[in-house]
């Protein structure tokens, strides 16, 4: 039974789901952490959520990340 729990432990995490992902940066967008030691990632998700609707951020993230299109070429569309 030890041997198969620390076998388990060494599998990777299974990945968030898209959601989960997309529920992240809209709730960061919506309240970036100052405090955090490197806020740029929040300043910059907040400048998206600002400009652009919530759908158009759920559809970039399911571009780049499910269906494998560059950051580059979806933003280009924007």
């Amino acid at each position: 039974m030890l041997c198969t729990t620390f076998a388990n432990a060494l599998e990777p995490p299974d990945h968030a789901s898209v959601d989960d992902i997309c529920d992240l940066l809209l709730s960061r967008a919506a309240a970036p952490r100052a405090e955090h030691r490197d806020p740029d990632f929040d300043d910059t998700i907040a400048a998206i959520g600002n400009r652009y609707d919530e759908a158009a951020v759920r559809e970039v993230v399911h571009l780049v990340l499910v269906d494998g299109v560059s950051f580059r070429t979806v933003a280009a569309d924007l």
